[in-house]
């Protein structure tokens, strides 16, 4: 039982750790949550420099060019999901807890290969909507759009991975 002075006063010095980080870092989660941290910032920093080096190198305009067919890329990628992930991570763990891992491979491969038909047909929706548009294509938004249409298949095929 603790000293009635340590409920007033707080512990002493010798019950105290010697730094905030060392108890962390003697566990393995408190290893994989320091390095988790490490990770997100570095990425978080690589993404800010990326972005400073795009904006000197391209220039404004450029830049609102290339910034504006992410955007519209990154929102067809979206739908493309149809809600697979949440699927793949159900289908997943029921898997390895019957220790069925062939279901876990089919369940893969299908949200696989269902991601690809589905972002491909918003692909080519896409393409033939600006066809019936009649947009012209000598703009270099239009130019960079239709080349940055072909990332719309690996952006959802990388977000059902990462789940």
């Amino acid at each position: 039982m603790k000293p009635l002075t340590d409920f007033f006063y707080g512990p002493t010095e010798s019950d105290r750790p010697r730094s905030l980080i060392a108890p962390l870092l003697g566990s393995r989660f408190g290893r994989e949550t320091v390095g988790s941290i490490g990770l997100k910032v570095g990425s978080v920093g690589l993404a800010f420099i990326t972005t400073v080096l795009l904006t000197r190198l391209l220039g404004p305009t450029s830049y609102g060019v290339y910034s504006y067919v992410i955007a519209l890329v990154t929102l067809l990628s979206v739908p493309s999901e149809f809600g697979l992930p949440t699927l793949v991570v159900r289908e997943t763990a029921r898997g390895i807890v019957n220790q069925d891992h062939e279901a876990v491979q089919g369940v893969w491969r299908w949200s696989s290969r269902t991601t690809a038909i589905i972002s491909l047909v918003l692909v080519l929706l896409t393409i033939a909507g600006l066809w019936l548009f009649k947009e012209p294509i000598t703009s270099p938004r239009l130019i960079t759009f239709l080349w940055a249409l072909a990332l719309v298949p690996l952006i959802a095929l990388d977000r059902k991975s990462v789940v």
